[in-house]
């Protein structure tokens, strides 16, 4: 992967995982939180990165309360 500055100035990372998240509405808080667990709640489906609804679970309520959200305003970054 090139370099690309951007991104790494405006999410902080060149974790393309981290940045998929960003990109769709997830704070940098959360994305990082996913990112450390992401053995737990994500998955990669033909090459796309969905994340498990079991993250509604979390022991973190901000998180619970942030994916909730997006559950609904993006279903379609989430897997059953």
């Amino acid at each position: 992967m090139a370099n690309d500055w951007y991104e790494y100035v405006e999410y902080g990372t060149t974790n393309m995982l981290t940045i998929l998240l960003q990109r769709n509405g997830f704070s940098r808080d959360t994305s990082l939180y996913i990112k450390d667990h992401s053995t737990e709640y994500v998955v990669i489906l033909n090459g796309v990165y969905k994340i498990k609804r079991t993250l509604l679970e979390c022991s973190v309520e901000s998180i619970r309360k942030e994916v909730q959200e997006l559950v609904f305003n993006a279903p379609e970054l989430f897997i059953d």
